[in-house]
């Protein structure tokens, strides 16, 4: 007897949990092994969900898809890790979602929410993604890697996500259904990765037409926006040659041809509130790879910089830079993915009489892991292990979260130097407010999240230094939520575990947060009566509707019935999602790919336009 269509959907659902707590990278980094605790974790959660589907008389591909699986996966987080070091709490939302989870004992769970529940904004809410990817690879990115191009189809471990052409994976098709329909997330910013311009694997013009697409399936809503790779260290001779360049003078061979190219895709891409709305650098990249990275305190760097305020003030696109910091394969030079650069040019392209200038978001937060797995030379810097050391520990010139605060205190740029009693651009301590001043924000820099947060998810404690530190010298109004999506699929359980994350007392206490997440953004002392005015929620998204230009609140009035939310609202009865988390597992995994890929190609998937359009047709 023929299978009826509602079993063969089932079927095809992922029997995957919906959080996943096991090391991942997205090639940028090496991942560690597996810790005792990750692995009693994600055991804990698969008996946990295992046991509930049978008691509740579902399949457990069926049950995996709703919020009550979410609420299971951060219990056995809280059951292994403990409550002292930060937790996970389910609320109940604006659905009717209700799941309170306990951290002793037998957790108990829910009302059994509808599957598709969290799907949809909670109170306050408005999610933006500022670290989203996919490929679209030319005719000419083929010719000149045509090897890479055959191992992608066979064996990189990414393009596992079920397609019989696995270079499908990576796709505007599944960058539309991870990112707009598996996901609660309501804006994207479509990232660039590091290439020359000839066989770019996502070029700016294919990167706008994703841009146009979605408009255009949305039903006339712009949901995504994107970002232009600019190389100005393009034609670099190697080791250092960027400081030789600077003392004498001179620019990288094709500096000029960079930046002739950010001026044509500014005439015709920014101009009338249009869809290209910042830069994305990789200062560790050049054209020879381990050693001809670049500063941006670099003369040829200063002059980008200079050249993007010019380009804002000619056609009316932010001044906003993304500049790709920590994460460094051996592949990468190593040094220059340090942050200390970042605390020198800051100050000067911001002009604090008139609060205008160029905007710095730092992807990564200079993150770069934290345990001694992560290898030697790998791993030069400090991140969330615990409270900011200062800057003996954590010098400007390494790598890590404490040491990208070090680059702003060094030059008097901390959020501590812009509190009551401080004193801008007086270097480190000598001119930060008292530690029980009240909190404030850099005017022009930003710490984002793409794959730290999805480090750290599995471990509260790791979390709450990570994220208390940042708000602290930062600011509260200058954390943003990316997730590197679509490397690792859906960024769901990512949303869900930080609308349900708790930071620890310690950490609360330290960075002066009694209120955790839950703080109200300009006075993190005060808990947050408006929704809209917490910090978790500037977090995930209303922190960086500001420099992107994006009004968070008219964005969501112009969503909230459009075409992309009514197959969301779809899934709610009829829920599709994987809740699949691709890329490198182990360091034997990721040195495997890259032996193949000498620098970061993981990135660069095939992908077939046609099949796309005749996916979604």
């Amino acid at each position: 007897m023929p299978k009826r269509f509602k079993d063969l959907m089932e079927e095809s659902l992922t029997d995957r949990l919906p959080i996943d707590v096991l090391p991942v990278s997205n090639e940028e980094f090496i991942p560690p092994e597996p810790t005792p605790e990750q692995k009693a974790i994600m055991k804990i959660a698969r008996e946990e969900c295992e046991a509930t589907a049978r008691k509740l008389g579902m399949s457990r591909r069926r049950f995996l898809q709703t919020g009550a699986a979410y609420a299971i996966c951060l219990a056995a987080i809280n059951k292994v890790m403990g409550t002292r070091g930060g937790h996970y709490a389910w609320a109940q939302d604006s659905c009717g979602l209700n799941a309170p989870i306990g951290t002793r004992g037998t957790p108990t769970y829910f009302d059994l929410a509808h599957p598709g529940a969290q799907l949809n904004n909670l109170p306050g809410e408005f999610i933006m993604d500022l670290q989203t990817h996919h490929v679209v690879p030319s005719a000419e990115w083929y010719t000149e890697n045509s090897g890479e191009a055959a191992f992608f189809l066979v064996a990189w471990s990414q393009a596992n996500c079920g397609e019989l052409d696995r270079n499908e994976c990576l796709s505007r098709f599944h960058y539309l259904k991870e990112l707009m329909l598996d996901s609660a997330t309501d804006v994207t910013i479509l990232s660039a990765v590091p290439w020359k311009p000839d066989g770019q694997p996502l070029p700016l013009s294919e990167s706008i037409n994703t841009a146009e697409i979605v408009r255009t399936l949305a039903g006339g809503t712009r949901r995504t926006y994107c970002h232009k790779f600019v190389m100005p260290n393009r034609g670099s001779a190697g080791n250092n040659s960027d400081q030789l360049l600077t003392a004498a003078g001179q620019d990288p061979v094709f500096f000029q041809e960079e930046m002739d190219l950010m001026t044509a895709a500014a005439a015709q891409y920014a101009q009338n509130d249009g869809y290209l709305r910042a830069w994305k650098i990789y200062t560790p990249w050049g054209d020879v790879p381990n050693t001809s990275g670049w500063w941006l305190d670099d003369s040829f760097g200063l002059k980008f910089i200079q050249h993007a305020k010019d380009l804002a003030d000619t056609y009316g696109m932010p001044a906003l830079i993304c500049a790709h910091k920590g994460f460094a394969l051996p592949s990468f030079d190593q040094e220059k993915a340090a942050t200390r650069d970042v605390g020198v040019v800051a100050p000067m392209f911001w002009d604090l009489t008139s609060n205008t200038g160029v905007t710095f978001i730092i992807y990564h937060s200079g993150y770069d892991g934290d345990s001694v797995g992560l290898g030697g030379p790998f791993n030069q810097g400090t991140s969330a292990n615990g409270p900011y050391p200062g800057e003996a520990a954590a010098p400007s010139t390494s790598r890590g979260v404490d040491n990208f605060i070090t680059a702003l205190r060094e030059n008097g740029w901390s959020a501590r130097h812009f509190a009551p009693g401080g004193s801008p651009g007086t270097p480190l301590a000598a001119g930060e407010a008292p530690a029980d001043a009240a909190h404030a924000n850099v005017p022009n820099v930003y710490a984002e999240l793409g794959s730290v947060w999805g480090s750290v998810v599995g471990n509260p404690t790791r979390g709450s230094w990570l994220l208390g530190k940042l708000i602290y010298y930062v600011g509260p109004r200058r954390v943003v939520w990316g997730t590197d999506a679509l490397w690792g699929g859906s960024p769901q359980g990512l949303i869900e575990a930080l609308r349900a994350f708790q930071m620890s007392d310690e950490a609360k206490a330290t960075y002066n947060l009694p209120f955790g997440l839950d703080g109200d953004v300009d006075d993190p002392t005060q808990l947050a009566i408006d929704p809209r005015r917490s910090i978790r929620n500037g977090i995930l998204g209303r922190n960086a509707a500001e420099p992107y230009r994006i009004d968070p609140d008219l964005q969501l009035s112009l969503i909230q019935c459009d075409d992309v939310q009514k197959i969301r609202n779809q899934y709610m009865l009829n829920p599709i999602a994987r809740n699949e988390v691709h890329g490198p597992r182990t360091r034997r995994e990721l040195f495997a790919a890259l032996r193949k890929d000498p620098w970061h190609r993981g990135a660069m998937l095939a992908q077939n336009e046609k099949g796309f359009l005749k996916k979604i047709s």
